[in-house]
């Protein structure tokens, strides 16, 4: 080879950092993407749902004969009959509540399932509910948390013999000596409100029996499906010798789709009837029984300084579950983000956990941390509001400095890396914010305006630490799970194209791009030359007892463990080539296909070449070489811990930050807020692709503007029926709700990822909620010592009643 061409082959182009299409686009974009709508299997028969009237009630009787007797129908099913066919459904370790798919004695919420019908199509499914009679007995619905509490109030789980299902204390440093040493005692309550995440596609299960094999194929939109493997295994009672999880495109998620309880019952029909079976929820379905986001309400005491640094919190904290706390409950109490980005000595919390007559919670979006981050960035607005500073700079004060991380916090949070002071820093300049103060003085003074400036700032965890669950129990051993891991394996083709096969269920979070990235940058070719194979299949990809896509984790162990193996596949690949050109790997380098010696350039050899020998012409190779390219890797939270004594851990692998700014203007005869200007700047470490992490930042500010702003789930208190069932009554916004996201980034790696990257996803959320709280205050000049806003929501209705005082 020339000089002049070596000198051309050794300037290289990374591709991590880089703002490429998404290569999965061209896929969905041109209608070739397969969702859970698009399976078809031939003698396929579909599922309709009974769902109970009443948010409680005793099952008298169950009358199916005539629905059976029904023109297509094959089976109709009850909870006595899923009860003898399944295990019951533990919830979180030591959690001690169990329940089913489907109602067996009583209804404990509107929408839970009381009966299944499967006919040979969903429209003759649906009809043939109507011949189900149903005899129930009404009972008296506990649907608030004080219900919940009162003595004497009905039970939803009568060998619990109580309403609290669980209940727990932690203290984390020297509570009491921070309280002496303070100045100020800011006391306050605080509730976040039950939401649903309404993904484009709602969940969906088809399910498969091969009586022959005796195995078990399941296709669905699970976000989970490594996690949940081992649950569903010990769920099912019928022999089986196998179970089959495939998911395909997932049209999005936000932490709703676990499913588990709709993966278990189309399981044990399919089983039951021998055909495939498949059953997707409609809208109204989705939002009445799939899962909501977590209920929760706090009671406060904030020891502070007259310069606005807070010592030390005392929390007491409510959740409301509804009717079952289904896994992975607790875990939004039990990631513990209470103190945020700031240095706060100390911390109390007394949680307690109540069932009640809604339905379930679990993961949705941001799983139990934007509470906390409503929480903990009130309380600093708060105490800067009552000292007359400016919010800013309070915050600057409580930070953690650069020179600090790795940091540990009060309750053994590590976090990586950050440096919270440039990362707010560059928000407010981004925004203008002195600026934007004179000009709001002068439309408040000039014009009568409302205009109020807020701020927020998060630390969101990336890759949650399991072990966590060990906290729910008092008794060793601390948990059933720990650790959180992934898996990829690499592979090179004879041609020395790429393959990328990992145990994650991407919901458009634009996985094959950023997988395709880091490994080019690995192997040095094109993310052309590397395929990830979309979508996950037990039976081809690999998995852990943790895979997919959730938690933020793919930044962290998602990129580590492919990177790790493509690391793996480049050591073989010089050693062979080494060996073919008579050279020490060690002096070897690959750019753009092309494997030369660092000191020789002249001296190489083409990729493929290498490829082509070791998998084809394997007997010129030295007999130690096994003649493959694939390596497989696994990442998980090398900075965890189990708990310890005290109940200190490493909740997570890394420690992301969020700083956001936002201009609102509020109509206080309407209690409507409009947003004007909206400024987020995101740590997430190295970004292997910028425009998909903006792509993200603006999805998630949008979604929680949408809680903030107009969504919430709405049970009636007198009967427990839903009043937010479809998007007629739970408003979401649209595009002409929202304003322009303006976005920028810093870029602090992680010691503990090999490319220094961390989670984003829910980083552009969880600021948004105290973020907006604190921009209608000072819109309105509400006097701290008057009162503050309290609760996430900020409807009309909500703000209207607020600036009226009610």
């Amino acid at each position: 080879m020339s000089a002049s061409k070596a000198e051309t082959v050794m300037v290289t182009k990374k591709w991590v950092g880089q703002r490429l299409k998404r290569k999965e686009d061209i896929r969905l974009l041109t209608g070739k993407g397969r969702f859970i709508d698009d399976i078809k299997i031939p003698g396929m028969h579909f599922v309709a749902i009974l769902r109970s009237p009443y948010a409680h009630a005793k099952i008298k009787r169950i009358e199916t004969s005539r629905a059976l007797r029904q023109p297509g129908v094959l089976a109709v099913v009850t909870g006595k009959e899923i009860q003898e066919m399944t295990n019951p459904m533990a919830p979180a370790p030591a959690l001690p509540i169990e329940y089913y798919p489907m109602a067996v004695e009583k209804t404990r919420f509107v929408g839970e399932p009381v009966a299944a019908v499967v006919a040979s199509s969903r429209y003759l499914a649906e009809d043939a509910l109507e011949w189900i009679e149903v005899d129930y007995e009404p009972l008296e619905p506990v649907i608030t948390i004080e219900e919940a509490s009162k003595e004497g109030a009905p039970l939803l789980h009568e060998s619990l013999g109580t309403n609290l299902a669980w209940k727990k204390s932690f203290t984390y440093g020297e509570v009491e000596r921070d309280f002496k040493e303070a100045e100020e005692i800011i006391r306050g309550s605080f509730s976040v409100h039950r939401v649903s995440s309404t993904p484009i596609e709602t969940f969906g299960v088809v399910a498969h029996f091969d009586a022959h094999s005796q195995s078990l194929t399941i296709y669905s939109t699970s976000q989970i499906p490594g996690a949940l493997f081992a649950i569903l295994d010990g769920t099912l009672k019928a022999p089986h010798k196998q179970i089959r999880m495939i998911t395909g495109d997932i049209g999005g998620s936000y932490g709703v789709k676990l499913g588990l309880h709709y993966l278990v019952l189309m399981s044990a029909l399919a089983i039951k009837t021998g055909v495939p079976i498949k059953y997707v929820e409609d809208r109204r379905e989705s939002m009445l029984g799939l899962q909501h986001g977590t209920e929760t309400h706090y009671d406060v005491e904030a020891a502070v300084m007259k310069d606005g640094r807070i010592n030390s919190l005392k929390i007491k904290l409510q959740e409301n579950v509804g009717a079952y706390p289904q896994f992975p409950e607790p875990e939004g109490i039990l990631e513990q983000l209470f103190t945020g980005a700031y240095k706060i000595k100390s911390y109390s919390l007394d949680a307690k956990v109540y069932v009640t007559n809604k339905c379930m919670t679990g993961p949705c979006r941001g799983y139990g941390r934007y509470n906390a981050a409503f929480l903990v960035e009130r309380l600093v607005d708060i105490t800067a509001r009552k000292f007359g500073l400016d919010p800013a700079i309070v915050r600057m004060r409580n930070f953690i400095k650069p020179i600090e991380f790795p940091y540990e916090s009060p309750n053994g949070n590590v976090y990586d890396s950050g440096n919270y002071e440039e990362n707010l820093r560059k928000a407010l300049d981004l925004f203008g914010y002195e600026e934007m103060r004179q000009w709001q003085r002068k439309a408040k003074l000039e014009e009568g305006r409302k205009i109020g400036i807020g701020i927020g700032f998060i630390v969101e965890i990336g890759t949650p630490n399991f072990a966590h669950f060990g906290l729910v129990s008092d008794k060793p051993p601390y948990s059933l799970m720990s650790n959180n891991t992934e898996i990829a394996t690499v592979s090179l083709n004879g041609t020395g194209r790429a393959t990328v096969l990992t145990g994650m269920a991407p919901q458009g979070q634009g996985q094959e791009t950023a997988l395709a990235q880091a490994v080019a940058d690995e192997l040095g070719i094109s993310p052309d030359d590397v395929f990830v194979d979309p979508g996950f299949d037990s039976n081809v990809h690999p998995f852990t007892g943790s895979s997919g896509t959730y938690g933020s984790r793919f930044g962290g162990v998602g990129v580590s463990c492919a990177v790790s193996a493509a690391r793996k596949v480049r050591e073989k690949l010089l050693a062979i080539a080494g060996f073919m050109l008579g050279e020490n790997p060690a002096n070897l380098d690959i750019v753009n296909g092309l494997i030369f010696s660092k000191n020789l350039p002249q001296k190489a050899i083409p990729l493929h070449a290498v490829c082509g020998a070791t998998l084809y012409h394997s007997l010129i190779l030295p007999k130690e070489i096994e003649p493959t390219l694939s390596a497989t890797s696994v990442a998980g939270v090398t900075s965890g811990s189990l708990p310890d004594p005290h109940g200190r851990l490493n909740n997570a692998l890394t420690y992301a930050s969020s700083a956001h700014v936002a201009l609102v203007e509020v109509d206080d005869e309407t209690g409507k807020v409009k947003v004007l200007r909206y400024v987020a700047v995101d740590d997430c470490g190295r970004q292997i692709n910028p425009m998909i992490v903006e792509g993200q930042t603006h999805g998630s500010i949008a979604h929680a503007l949408g809680w903030t702003l107009f969504e919430e789930i709405r049970y009636a208190e007198e009967d427990g029926q839903l009043l937010s069932s479809s998007f007629v009554d739970y408003l979401v916004p649209s595009a002409t709700d929202l304003p322009t996201f303006e976005v920028d980034k810093i870029e602090t790696y992680s010691p503990f990822t090999l490319l220094g990257s961390k989670g984003v996803g829910e980083g552009g959320s969880m600021p948004v909620m105290p973020l907006i709280a604190a921009a209608i205050e000072d819109a309105l000049d509400v006097p701290v010592t008057t009162r503050a806003i309290t609760r996430a929501h900020q409807s009309p209705e909500n703000v209207w009643r607020f600036v009226r005082g009610k």
